[in-house]
Formats: C-alpha cells, sequence, structure tokens
C-alpha cells in the first residue's frame, strides 16, 4: 500500500504510511500523532464534482475535523485512496449530514504519559543504574566506560592569576578538579558525574 500525504489550502496535512494516519495543522504541530488508522472513526464522506469532504475523528481529539480537497487539485485520487483505506480499516460511523458530523461527540481519552516516559521528557540522569548496579551509557547504552578525574585546569589558573593575582589565579585553576569525566568506550559520549 502506498504513502499517502495531503495538502489542504488552509495549511493542514493528513499523512498516512505504513498503517499510520497524522493529523497536522498549518504548523506543523499534530492534532493526534501517528496513530493506527484502525483507531481513527470515519465520520462523513462526501464528494461532488466540484469537492470531496471527509470528517475524521480519533478518541485522542477533543473534536472531529473536516477535510475539504477541490476536484482540481493534484492529489483529488490520493484523497478518493484514503477514504477507501479508512472505510476498509477504520471504524465507520457515518453520519447522515456535515452538521452532524461536526457535532460529533467523541469519547476523548487523553493521552496518559506513563512515567518511565515522563523522566525520559523531564531529562534523564547521565548514568543509569540497572538491576546489577553497572553504569551504562545514556546515548547507547554500553557498560564499557573509561572514568577519569579532572585535574588542575592551568588555563584557568593563568587567566585567574592575571585578573586576580597569585593565590586567588591557583585556586580558580583547582575549580573542578575532583570531577570525574567518564567517555564512553562504545560511541564516544563524555559525561560527568
Amino acid at each position: 500500500m502506498k504513502d499517502i500525504s495531503l495538502s489542504f489550502e488552509n495549511g493542514d496535512s493528513i499523512h498516512y504510511r505504513y498503517g499510520q494516519l497524522e493529523l497536522r495543522d498549518k504548523r506543523n504541530f499534530g492534532y493526534c500523532p501517528y496513530d493506527k488508522i484502525e483507531d481513527y472513526i470515519l465520520i462523513y464522506w462526501e464528494q461532488t464534482q466540484d469537492k470531496s469532504i471527509i470528517v475524521i475523528g480519533n478518541t485522542h481529539m477533543k473534536k472531529t475535523k473536516k477535510y475539504v480537497l477541490s476536484s482540481d487539485n493534484a492529489h483529488y485520487d490520493d484523497f478518493a485512496a484514503l477514504y477507501n483505506i479508512m472505510r476498509d480499516k477504520s471504524r465507520c460511523d457515518i453520519q447522515n449530514s456535515i452538521i452532524e458530523a461536526e457535532n460529533y461527540k467523541i469519547s476523548y481519552k487523553p493521552i496518559i504519559i506513563d512515567k518511565s516516559e515522563k523522566s525520559f521528557m523531564e531529562g534523564q540522569k547521565d548514568v543509569h543504574e540497572v538491576r546489577d548496579n553497572k553504569a551504562k551509557c545514556p546515548r547507547c547504552g554500553s557498560t564499557s566506560l573509561s572514568a577519569n578525574k579532572k585535574g588542575f585546569g592551568v588555563g584557568k589558573a593563568t587567566i585567574g592569576t592575571l585578573a586576580f593575582g597569585l593565590v586567588p589565579g591557583l585556586l580558580i585553576g583547582s575549580v573542578g578538579s575532583k570531577m570525574v569525566e567518564v567517555t564512553c568506550l562504545n560511541c564516544g559520549k563524555r559525561f560527568k558525574i
């Protein structure tokens, strides 16, 4: 089955690929992120000589979304193909009129992010503990790591000495000398603990 990408005059778009459907607005913000086409609801379809209208819903959308495509659009055949795919694979609850379709009540279910995804989105710690208490790389997950203690910063000490004098310069050079920098031997990512 081929991929379908439809763009509309108001900037909205519909993308279908690999059995997933996504509805986007002009800001390229997803009304509904890629979801299985089976999770969408085909609410209305009308095809006239001038245009085609489709109304689509999903349980993750608060309202239905109407799309209109004129018959002179280059993607007119793709629009009909999308209707056929949705008719075969989506839940169909076809309404009698466009007004009924636009007022169709969807049983809205917000997308809930579970705790593991939430911690990922808030920013992961650089080193993760696994069950056997081994540190691993945050990028590739490798446990092949090399740890080195940062030493005295000669550059920081020189600048500190020129700016503040000998004793403060030496103190500035030692700032951060106790930090441990870990390097992943697999992917080369460097991070501090």
